[in-house]
């Protein structure tokens, strides 16, 4: 029963499991099995009988959830180091087309933002209508679930990049420059930690992958 109510008169059942709803025990009905509720209420009548046992599974996703935390945690440290060690490596070995997308972000706002819209429409869009075919499956899904979201994750690095470069500038009075590995460290840490705001964590990233299809273009 799921998030609802049930009436059980003169029945017989293997077992019964009440979430987020109600279900009522009348006389002459036998459960065989067990008994579970989570957020759920079961009234039983003296006419039935519960032959299994009764309980609430409240308590045990509660607890379920608690050893889920470190997890979580562990799983949001493997992120950012991975962060980290992806962004040194984009510094080292493209620092110069790094650079063209960061001129693009700071010279052409406008069209990058425009460009990060259209492709995260047009291209999903495209991929999908290619793997319609036979013949264009493979390439389509491979577009879908591997390349765009590489090319996301990447436009994650260069947004991070940027942000590290506009604060070293801050601070210095200029970037850095040869390759940008303060700034690589700086944003990915800044990034990752403003990530929690859903406006910082969506138009970032957008910036990043529309300057990348722009300069593809």
């Amino acid at each position: 029963v799921v998030t609802g109510s049930a009436t059980l008169s003169g029945a017989t059942v293997g077992s019964l499991t009440v979430v987020n709803g109600s279900a009522e025990l009348q006389d002459g009905t036998t459960v065989l099995g067990d008994v579970r509720t989570f957020q759920g209420t079961v009234t039983q009548d003296a006419g039935s009988t519960i032959l299994g046992s009764v309980r609430t599974l409240d308590g045990d996703v509660g607890a379920f959830a608690i050893l889920l935390v470190p997890f979580f945690f562990l799983l949001f440290i493997g992120f950012v180091l991975a962060g980290f060690v992806a962004a040194l490596l984009v510094a080292a070995f493209g620092a110069r087309q790094v650079r063209e997308t960061e001129a693009l972000i700071s010279g052409k706002p406008g069209h990058v933002l425009v460009a990060g819209i259209a492709g995260t429409v047009v291209l999903p869009l495209l991929a999908i209508l290619i793997s319609l075919t036979v013949i264009g499956a493979p390439v389509g899904l491979g577009v879908l679930f591997l390349l765009l979201p590489a090319l996301a994750f990447l436009g994650w690095i260069v947004a991070a990049i940027w942000i590290g470069d506009w604060i070293v500038a801050g601070m210095r009075g200029s970037r850095e420059p040869g390759r940008p590995y303060l700034a690589a460290v700086i944003g990915v840490f800044v990034l990752g930690a403003a990530g929690g705001l859903p406006f910082v964590s969506a138009i970032a990233p957008l910036f990043g992958f529309g300057a990348i299809v722009l300069a593809a273009w």
